[in-house]
């Protein structure tokens, strides 16, 4: 009991010290600064031309995939990401610009964290014919494995498997 009132009795008097400590001065106003008008060196801004103008040009900044990227066999890519609580798949072309969609459909498939069982949803072209778009909207959380089917043919010929741990 000694202890903890000592304890009360130091911390009390610690933090009112704390409290007594006056705040730093002001600083003092500065002084105007003259103005001085200068002309830049003819040879200093030649010489700055002249090492721009030597100077490689700067390699084309490599397109950005937003979202989840998969690498097709074809040398392509894919970019997955949640729009409106919907997946969206984009295709890219091997410069990583926007491409066609050249599959029929698609199929996602994921674990259903509120349930038993999982939850699948099919990916239809949408927009401007580069991107496939889910009818499903998709519950959060947003950190699961992910499946998705690329279906080329109606009859199931030339499909793509993709699995990814998700997190949008």
């Amino acid at each position: 009991m000694k202890m903890r009132l000592l304890f009360l009795i130091a911390l009390v008097s610690g933090s009112g010290s704390l409290l007594a400590q006056t705040p730093p001065p002001a600083p003092a106003p500065a002084a105007p600064a003259k103005e001085t008008k200068t002309a830049p060196a003819p040879a200093k801004a030649d010489a700055k031309e002249k090492a721009k103008k030597k100077e490689k040009p700067k390699k084309k900044e490599e397109a950005k995939i937003e979202g989840t990227v998969f690498n097709r066999p074809d040398g392509t890519f894919l970019g997955l990401t949640l729009q409106g609580g919907k997946f969206k798949l984009a295709f890219y072309d091997k410069e990583k610009k926007p491409a066609k969609v050249d599959v029929l459909h698609a199929i996602a498939r994921w674990p259903n964290v509120h349930g038993p069982g999982s939850n699948r949803t099919v990916l239809n072209t949408a927009g401007d014919g580069t991107f496939m778009l889910s009818n499903q909207f998709v519950r959060g959380p947003y950190a699961f494995r992910l499946i998705i089917t690329l279906v080329a043919g109606e009859d199931g010929a030339g499909t793509e498997n993709y699995a990814v741990y998700f997190r949008g």
